[in-house]
């Protein structure tokens, strides 16, 4: 009888923790957390967590981007948690990244060369990369004010530095600031919400030589692979680059719950304008972005003995590439470039639908095991006017995942998880009619990089994470986790692995 009741009382107490499987089904269940509205956490109806992680994740082998390392290290620490606070919710996290790529090619100033920038500089001299990042993140919901109204703010502050390590080499900046305020309101079972979106995004970058005797070329992409040559070193040396944008938006969502089932719908539009200039001493305009971002997204959960969660999504995100003609005025105490013409000169186009299922068996506080799927179809088609050059790339993704969660003596855990990841390639081209099809940068960098996306893959993860508690009063514990991640081309050479390494405490 005492056994039974030790054991019933571990049980219970396990129940209360809050591990990585009772935070992972805690976020599954909301169905506002994952919006831009952070008045909907008071909805949601969270209870209090908080954690803090250490991981460290390597990755080598041969299939990848250009910019991509062919050996990575990554070095990250970050704290998350959530609280209730006088009938409202406030949530916080806050990340620090150290990144170092080794043997990195056509990538020389940007920190992020995938974050939907055309205009940029490139040169073929392989090299190291190192970079780090801080980004601070909050979410404030008020309690109900009369009953019925909720209102809540969002914050994410994001700042990064890099450099790449061999001549030409460069020194880069990069923050953004976003702000969301939002209000929603209650009806019955119906909830409705909407929140306005603002961020201001500045990037620097600097190029230098740590060999002044020899200067070192280099090429300024417009777009598909259209560029004009320029050098580092001497009299002509290019100048900084400077990119400041400012992102204006808004959302709106709307959910319902009837017995046991709730859902969420929520849309947005968001339109980004960034401006890219050139030696701020007399600057230079190198050309303008303007991005408009539009999605639908639909969650439907349904909570009874076991917990199911379906999730749609549509995106479709259309950017401008302008171009400018200038001429410099030399007029004494003037010297000052002039517009003479701006048009778009080139188009980016990216669709996206996501459907995922994922369902957590035994879901009172803990699961007992999960299984997900889920699908991407993604469709990139990009143009450059003229000279006419065009990208097409078309993929669909299909995936499959599952974790148990094993109970060990004393409320620790045991967490196996595998996944598996197969792309299939529907559609891909790359037609260059510029002035230069034998550079370095067709071939060596565009094509390569182009017939990588468009390769079928597969991939195949698996982890184990080990949880056991660390205080008397089984609140607080400390996990340790392990995971790997090969990837594959279907044919061909080449493959990628990523190992990872975590250590992380629960309170």
């Amino acid at each position: 009888m005492t056994l039974l009741t030790t054991n019933a009382a571990v049980a219970q107490e396990a129940a209360k923790q809050n591990s990585p499987a009772s935070i992972e089904l805690l976020k599954a269940r909301s169905l506002w957390f994952n919006t831009n509205n952070a008045a909907g956490l008071s909805l949601d109806k969270m209870h209090d967590y908080s954690d803090l992680n250490f991981q460290y994740k390597i990755k080598s082998g041969d299939f990848k981007m250009s910019h991509s390392g062919e050996k990575e290290s990554f070095l990250g620490v970050s704290t998350e948690g959530g609280l209730k606070l006088n009938g409202g919710y406030v949530w916080g996290k806050f990340s620090y990244n150290n990144e170092t790529l080794r043997n990195t090619l056509f990538n020389t100033t940007m920190i992020n060369p995938e974050r939907g920038m055309p205009f940029y500089t490139v040169d073929k001299n392989m090299s190291d990369w190192k970079s780090q990042n801080y980004k601070l993140e909050m979410k404030v919901a008020s309690k109900p004010l009369w009953d019925k109204y909720i209102v809540g703010i969002q914050g994410e502050y994001v700042t990064s530095t890099g450099a790449k390590q061999v001549d030409p080499r460069s020194v880069g900046y990069f923050y953004t600031v976003t702000v969301k305020p939002g209000i929603a309101a209650m009806f019955g079972k119906h909830s409705v919400g909407v929140n306005m979106v603002y961020q201001n995004l500045v990037e620097e970058t600097r190029t230098t030589n740590s060999n002044g005797q020899l200067s070192q070329d280099v090429y300024v992409i417009k777009g598909l692979g259209n560029f004009y040559s320029a050098v580092v070193g001497g009299l002509q040396s290019l100048g900084s680059f400077v990119y400041s944008g400012n992102k204006f938006g808004g959302d709106f969502q709307y959910s319902y719950g009837i017995s046991d089932i709730n859902f969420i719908l929520s849309g947005n539009y968001h339109l980004r304008v960034e401006d890219v200039i050139s030696s701020p001493t007399k600057p230079k305009k190198e050309g303008t972005v303007k991005e408009e971002m539009m999605s639908a997204n639909l969650t439907v959960t349904k909570s009874c003995d076991n917990f199911h969660r379906l999730d749609l999504s549509y995106s479709v995100n259309n950017t401008s590439g302008i171009e400018y003609v200038q001429v410099l005025d030399n007029t004494y105490e003037v010297q000052r470039w002039v517009d003479v013409y701006s048009s778009v000169r080139s188009t980016y186009n990216q669709i996206d639908m996501v459907a995922r299922y994922d369902f957590f068996r035994g879901a009172s506080h803990e699961y007992k095991w999960k299984a997900g799927l889920f699908a991407n179809y993604r469709d990139n088609d990009d143009l450059y006017i003229l000279p006419k050059s065009k990208m097409r790339v078309e993929n669909l993704y299909l995936g499959i995942n599952a974790k148990t969660n094993i109970p060990l003596k004393l409320a620790n855990r045991l967490i196996l998880g595998a996944d598996f990841i197969y792309k299939n390639n529907i559609n891909g081209y790359y037609i260059y009619k510029g002035a230069d099809a034998t550079s370095p940068v067709i071939t060596q960098f565009m094509t390569p990089d182009m017939q990588y996306s468009s390769m079928d893959y597969y991939k195949i993860g698996g982890e184990v994470s080990y949880f056991t508690n660390i205080s008397r009063s089984n609140k607080s514990g400390m996990f340790v986790k392990v995971a790997a991640d090969f990837y594959k081309p279907v044919e061909g050479e080449g493959n990628r692995m990523q190992t990872t390494i975590g250590l992380g405490f629960t309170f």
